[in-house]
């Protein structure tokens, strides 16, 4: 089986591809009577596995993997061990169930050891690291309809870097383990550095219910490093799932933010609500990503001292405070405002310096705010007999 058809599935855009060829052997006895399978076992295995990076000089191989499986419909085994080249890290687990139906009981464990994280390029395109280490420890049980998972996964890293937001993360340690006092539910503790601050996460996770809080805090964490945008942010949130429902609630300082010719986003018309787009004949409707649970938020963001804006003929600082509200039947509202110092604006070689300028919210959608502004010809480009104000 050439693993290669794998990469049909991966978007055009993402650079992670797999390589290599992984054997299938497979047999079963069947009752001709009854047509009931009594016995049966499945090896699948590869011994030239190699994931890599079309636009890096980067590549994890296995040196070999294995899964097996086998049983009735009364207790099934199945097992999986994957080696990486030069001891840098090894995955084997196990699991049974019996009987083979949704109240069947579980048994299982699952160690891993990792020292190359390539693997995890798969599933996170956009991750880079330096000198990372990956320790899980995981048992299952419970049964079929109803697991219970037990351990803890750890990480740490020198060096995580995401490359489409410039993020770099420095110290990283990142742990997830049960909680002894309280059954079926998951310890979330991380922290890490990144500008000159730093950022921390704990939390309760419950998967099974599910629900969750989190608490996320932090101070000058530099959340945006690209050649046009520089951000930090000094969060103090708490999000929580519970009655089928997420709530985010906090707040977050922006104490710094450097944006330089920000990008705008094509603009045009909307086609009307009765208008039917065919795709092959066939009516096509745009597929869009929605949350499984309804988002609460209210949030107030503070912009601190170092906000600064330069594009499109305008260039200055910003100051301010607005309270963010969201709600699944409502669009995002503000109440605040956002307003200007020490800005000007320049247009068909005239400098208009801006006396005042702010961007007022009372509730209503963040798209649609009430607009103060005054503004004044630059000196230098009035005549000795000109007074101009506009506003």
């Amino acid at each position: 089986l050439p693993l290669a058809l794998l990469n049909r599935f991966r978007d055009s855009n993402v650079a992670e591809r797999i390589w290599g060829l992984a054997t299938l052997n497979s047999s079963f006895i069947y009752n001709t009577s009854t047509w009931e399978i009594e016995k049966l076992e499945c090896k699948l295995r590869s011994d030239n596995t190699v994931l890599f990076a079309l636009d890096e000089e980067i590549s994890t191989r296995f040196d070999y993997w294995q899964v097996n499986w086998n049983g009735d419909l009364n207790h099934i085994e199945a097992s999986l061990t994957a080696e990486l080249e030069q001891s840098k890290g090894m995955i084997i687990g196990d699991i049974a169930l019996q009987p083979f139906d949704e109240m069947g009981e579980l048994d299982g464990e699952i160690l891993m050891n990792l020292k190359d994280l390539t693997v995890l390029q798969w599933v996170l395109p956009d991750l880079r690291y330096e000198d990372a280490h990956a320790l899980a420890e995981i048992n299952i049980s419970g049964t079929n309809q109803q697991p219970m998972i037990e351990g803890s996964v750890e990480l740490a890293a020198r060096e995580i870097g995401f490359s489409q937001s410039g993020l770099l993360l420095s110290d990283v340690r990142i742990a997830a383990f049960d909680t002894p006092d309280n059954e079926n539910s998951i310890t979330l503790d991380g922290q890490a550095l990144s500008g000159d601050g730093w950022i921390s996460i704990k939390g309760l996770i419950e998967p099974l219910k599910p629900e969750l809080l989190i608490r996320i805090e932090g101070d000058k964490f530099r959340a945006i490093q690209v050649p046009t945008v520089t951000v930090d942010i000094s969060p103090n949130l708490t999000i929580s799932l519970k009655d089928s429902r997420i709530d985010v609630q906090g707040e977050v300082t922006v104490p710094l933010a450097h944006i330089d010719q920000p990008e705008i986003s094509e603009s045009g018309v909307s086609a009307s609500n009765d208008v039917v787009v065919l795709k092959n004949g066939e009516p096509f409707r745009e597929q869009r990503s929605l949350s499984h649970y309804p988002v609460y938020a209210d949030v107030r963001v503070n912009l601190g001292q170092d906000i600064s804006v330069s594009g499109y003929g305008f260039e200055g600082g910003l100051k301010g405070s607005l309270r963010l509200i969201e709600t699944p039947t409502r669009s995002l509202t503000a109440s605040g405002n956002v307003s200007v110092h020490d800005g000007h604006y320049e247009i068909y070689g005239q400098r208009l310096e801006i006396v005042r300028g702010s961007l007022i919210y009372n509730g209503g959608p963040v798209d649609n705010p009430g607009l103060d502004l005054r503004v004044e010809r630059a000196s230098e480009n009035i005549l000795s007999t000109e007074d101009v104000q506009v506003g």
